[in-house]
């Protein structure tokens, strides 16, 4: 158990340092860090999986995400204990953005249903990547209608589960 628990942060780690040093992000670790409101030399060690000296903190986890807008961190936080993380839906429920929205819901099942025939046709990594960023794309999408129903019944949150 204990190898477990290493290897598992072992891998948050290895992803708190990818996504910090992305080549998507736009600003340096020093920005980040002024915009953490942390210390650069703390943030520095902290993202560094080879110095054991700083541990990334907890608290600073929601500022990381939020100011890279990247969630990866939580998604591999999430998929090793067993979870799977998927955003929740926003917006209005307008008569054309429901039309949309189920013709998006159609189109989506469909990629979804091509995607686990190639994954249970050829069982390769590329096909199982695939099929696992389709499932996560078609669970938003449920829980975006999800929410639209349950708003047109009064209940205003997608998490409020009465039924």
């Amino acid at each position: 158990m204990v190898r477990k628990q290493k290897a598992i942060y072992k891998s948050i780690e290895k992803t708190l340092h990818d996504t910090a040093y992305s080549e998507f992000r736009d600003m340096s670790i020093d920005e980040l860090a002024d915009r953490m409101n942390v210390k650069s030399s703390l943030l520095y060690k902290a993202l560094n999986p080879e110095d054991p000296s700083v541990r990334f903190p907890m608290s600073w986890a929601t500022p990381f995400m939020q100011i890279l807008n990247n969630f990866n961190p939580l998604r591999v936080l999430a998929a090793n204990n067993g979870f799977m993380l998927v955003k929740a839906p926003t917006g209005s429920n307008s008569k054309l953005q429901n039309d949309i929205m189920l013709a998006e819901f159609n189109q989506d099942f469909a990629k979804l249903h091509t995607a686990l025939l190639k994954f249970y046709g050829q069982p390769t990594l590329e096909a199982q990547k695939k099929l696992i960023k389709q499932l996560s794309r078609h669970m938003e999408k449920t829980a975006a209608i999800k929410l639209r129903v349950k708003r047109e019944n009064g209940q205003p949150s997608l998490f409020n589960e009465e039924v």
